[in-house]
């Protein structure tokens, strides 16, 4: 079993599902984290924390599997990201012929403190182009995993929350 899979087996962890349209690393996600955690006080927490997202969500719907899986957050679901590619018969927004495009650009703008993920996608997308997404998935888990205890990090994070071990400057540079 890999490091800090919780209880729900490869079957929940596929990678394929965590590159999502518009270029985040649904497997840093916090939400993401946690549901496959099985950290239930965290979905608690995350449910009753107010944030500037019109959808409310209690702490038992609060779960996501990655872009491409069937169990998304409501936002998620809705995202018109998802939408857009459908309309243009992408899979990512890197193989659309107007990326970058404004939408996308205005997303990557969005700065609040939980929004901070949004910051790198065009750049991810051109790495995702450039490498491939196989590739840059497997630079991605890399990356997002602690180098001491190999727990599970996600976008907000300052330091593994199981070991304490603080961020290497490329994991905080990723996540600002």
């Amino acid at each position: 079993m890999t490091p800090s899979m919780g209880n729900l087996g490869p079957e929940k962890f596929r990678s394929d599902r965590l590159a999502a349209i518009c270029g985040l690393y649904c497997g840093a996600c916090r939400i993401y984290v946690a549901h496959v955690e099985e950290d239930f006080d965290e979905l608690k927490e995350l449910a009753e924390t107010p944030l500037p997202i019109k959808f409310k969500v209690s702490a038992e719907r609060l779960a996501c599997e990655g872009c491409y899986s069937s169990t998304l957050t409501p936002w998620c679901g809705n995202c018109e990201f998802r939408k857009c590619s459908a309309e243009r018969g992408v899979r990512y927004c890197f193989e659309c012929k107007e990326f970058p495009c404004e939408r996308l650009h205005e997303f990557e703008r969005e700065k609040e403190s939980h929004l901070l993920c949004h910051a790198p996608l065009v750049q991810n997308l051109r790495e995702m182009r450039e490498m491939g997404v196989k590739n840059w998935l497997e630079e991605q888990e890399r990356l997002w995993l602690c180098r001491r205890c190999a727990s599970r990090l996600h976008w907000l994070s300052k330091a593994c929350p199981k070991c304490g071990q603080e961020l290497t400057e490329k994991q905080m540079a990723a996540s600002s």
